[in-house]
């Protein structure tokens, strides 16, 4: 072997060596980031009351574990399995409708939570909101959270 296979060797062991104790003792990036959106998940459990910014009223939001549920003035809007991404900023809350109207589509979506206020902004198309604004395709929520 030359000389420069048995540095790249030996670069690679302390690679992978690293990696495994690493990942062993629960230090890697994935596993930090899944605490954390599940961690804010939790902090969202309950329900949380609002409005469509400068739009409809009435809507009541229930987040449970990686899932949320909707409805306005009492009538059923439907329901959804949840993704979160806190490596984002704002950060990432994706829907995938699994019940009523919104039922197999998914809805990209920013989120930011600030003193028991929660503002959630929604695409109706494939395009992630940049802003929280309601309109051209996108729907932005204000809600507070309900002790």
């Amino acid at each position: 072997m030359g000389v420069d296979r048995v540095g790249a060797m030996k670069k690679y062991t302390l690679i992978l060596l690293t990696a495994a104790a690493l990942a062993m003792i629960g230090l890697s990036p994935s596993t930090a980031l899944a605490d954390d959106n599940a961690k804010t998940l939790k902090n969202l459990t309950g329900t949380w009351k609002g409005a469509v910014i400068g739009g409809a009223k009435g809507h009541v939001l229930v987040f449970k574990g990686e899932g949320v549920s909707g409805t306005q003035n009492g009538k059923d809007l439907g329901a959804g399995d949840l993704m979160l991404d806190t490596s984002k900023k704002p950060w990432h809350l994706d829907a995938k409708g699994t019940k009523g109207g919104h039922k197999g589509k998914d809805r990209l979506g920013i989120l930011i939570v600030e003193d028991g206020t929660l503002k959630w902004c929604v695409s109706l198309g494939k395009k992630r909101p940049t802003e929280f604004k309601t309109g051209g395709g996108n729907f932005c929520l204000g809600l507070d959270k309900q002790k």
